[in-house]
């Protein structure tokens, strides 16, 4: 039982409902499920690799006696972030989507800081925050590659 009824001939744009959607079919939130678990898993391994060599570490993390990693952000951070830099990135065309992805390295490398500052991260003395910002836009880029390409096998 409805309680309001809807003004047929109210045609105001910005009271229509505007529904979520990824694409036009099922299929196509595949690209992005598969390009969140592969960001995730090339995540995983490279922090498996970093926190091996001791170049960071994750002083605050969860299940300390069995990861080395913060598998929170490796398991439900990343793949958000995914998510929304795939999905920015689809709406957005060229030029734009360069200076998304310059904006996300900056970001990055900010939030990194600020991880610091929690005491959720700590690097050693040899790193430096511009390997954050070019290491991110390179992981953006290559993600947003494999997702093209997940995109292609999509159509068919």
């Amino acid at each position: 039982m409805p309680i309001v009824k809807h003004l047929k001939h109210l045609v105001l744009p910005f009271l229509r409902r505007r529904q979520f959607s990824i694409g036009n079919n099922n299929s196509s939130f595949i690209p992005y499920l598969l390009s969140m678990v592969f960001a995730s898993w090339v995540c995983t391994y490279l922090e498996l690799f970093f926190t091996g060599k001791g170049i960071y570490a994750f002083p605050k993390r969860p299940l300390t006696n069995i990861f080395t990693i913060d598998i929170r952000f490796t398991l439900i951070g990343l793949p958000l972030f995914t998510f929304f830099v795939l999905y920015s990135m689809n709406l957005m065309k060229g030029f734009l989507r360069c200076c998304f992805v310059l904006s996300m390295g900056v970001l990055m490398m900010m939030v990194e800081l600020l991880t610091e500052r929690i005491g959720w991260l700590t690097h050693s003395s040899q790193w430096q925050h511009s390997y954050s910002f070019f290491g991110y836009m390179i992981f953006i880029l290559t993600i947003w590659k494999f997702f093209r390409w997940c995109e292609s096998f999509s159509r068919q």
